[in-house]
């Protein structure tokens, strides 16, 4: 497992700084909506779309959303504000397992919570994109996601591969790794702040 999420970074760290610091916007938001598209593809086998031509009719779904809002011009700020409207219903759903299973295990419910989520990750990202200092912004997004998800691993392994927090919610380790991330968050900013206080001290040609 830890052989195959090495392999993945190694390919996928590089594309996606590469896309993040080379691509102009315009290109930047046709990768987005590549990358959106193919994560509409799985989303669809989870919420239990099996059929290929259902997984496929998700995805372009999903593509089509995303063009309108590009061609609409429609502003983030609205589509972001419904995604964390979401993921506070979504927190719930977790405190609250495995009493809120029948609130959301249909197939319609799973399928309108990617569009919940897919959407506003394309909108948001384009949005960060845009900014002045966008690069450096999705660079930061990019630390908080990848130091959350190391640190989540590893804590688990550590663990034995068993959950590391008592509870419902932890039966497969979740608020275990949940503090975790948090850990590897604090170090990789930690590293970063000191890296850039070393920079900006170093004397200058």
């Amino acid at each position: 497992m830890l052989k195959q999420r090495i392999i993945t970074a190694l390919i996928l760290a590089p594309l996606t700084l590469a896309a993040t610091f080379l691509l102009p916007l315009f290109e930047f938001k046709l990768f987005i909506a590549a990358v959106m598209t193919v994560a509409a593809w799985e989303w669809a086998n989870l919420s239990g779309l099996k059929q290929p031509t259902q997984r496929v009719a998700y995805a372009a779904g999903v593509l089509a959303i995303i063009v309108a809002m590009k061609y609409l011009a429609l502003p983030a700020l609205p589509v972001v504000t419904l995604a964390l409207l979401f993921w506070c219903v979504a927190l719930g759903w977790v405190s609250t397992f495995p009493n809120s299973k029948g609130q959301w295990q249909s197939v319609m419910a799973r399928s309108l919570m990617g569009l919940l989520v897919l959407i506003p990750t394309w909108s948001g990202l384009v949005e960060l994109k845009a900014q002045p200092s966008g690069n450096a912004w999705l660079l930061l997004l990019m630390l908080l996601v990848w130091g959350a998800d190391v640190g989540a691993y590893f804590a688990q392994q550590l663990a034995g591969g068993a959950g590391v927090w008592p509870g419902d919610v932890a039966s497969g380790g979740s608020v275990g790794r949940f503090d975790a991330g948090l850990s590897g968050n604090s170090l990789g900013f930690g590293i970063r702040r000191s890296a850039r206080k070393h920079a900006q001290a170093s004397p200058r040609d």
